[in-house]
C-alpha cells in the first residue's frame, strides 16, 4: 500500500508541476519501500540457493526503483508535451466532416 500510494502522489505531484525539493522526500520513501520489498522479495531464494527464481523475484521491486527514479520527470515532460499538443489543436476548427477549416 504504501508504494502503490507514493506511486500515485509523486504522479499527481509531477504532473502538478512540484519542484523537486518537494518531490524528493516522496521519491526517497518510495526508493526506501522498494529496496525493502527486493529484500523481502528475494532474502528466502537466496538463502535457499534458488539463484533463477531470486533473480525473478526481484524484477518488480527493481521496476518500482526505476521508476521511482525516472517517472517523476517523464510525467512532468509528457503533462507539458500534452497541454502544448492541446494548445495547437484548439487553433484549427473540423468542418462536419472533419476537415480543417
Amino acid at each position: 500500500m504504501t508504494v502503490v500510494g507514493l506511486l500515485v502522489a509523486t504522479r499527481h505531484l509531477a504532473e502538478a508541476h512540484a519542484s523537486e525539493a518537494v518531490l524528493r522526500p516522496a521519491r526517497r520513501l518510495l526508493l526506501a519501500a522498494s529496496v525493502a520489498t527486493l529484500a523481502l522479495n528475494v532474502t528466502d531464494s537466496l538463502l535457499s540457493g534458488r539463484w533463477g527464481r531470486a533473480a525473478f523475484d526481484a524484477v518488480g521491486p527493481l521496476s518500482l526503483i526505476g521508476w521511482s527514479e525516472v517517472g517523476p520527470a517523464l510525467l512532468r515532460e509528457l503533462a507539458v508535451a500534452v497541454g502544448s499538443g492541446r494548445a495547437r489543436d484548439d487553433r484549427w476548427e473540423l468542418d462536419d466532416d472533419g476537415a480543417t477549416v
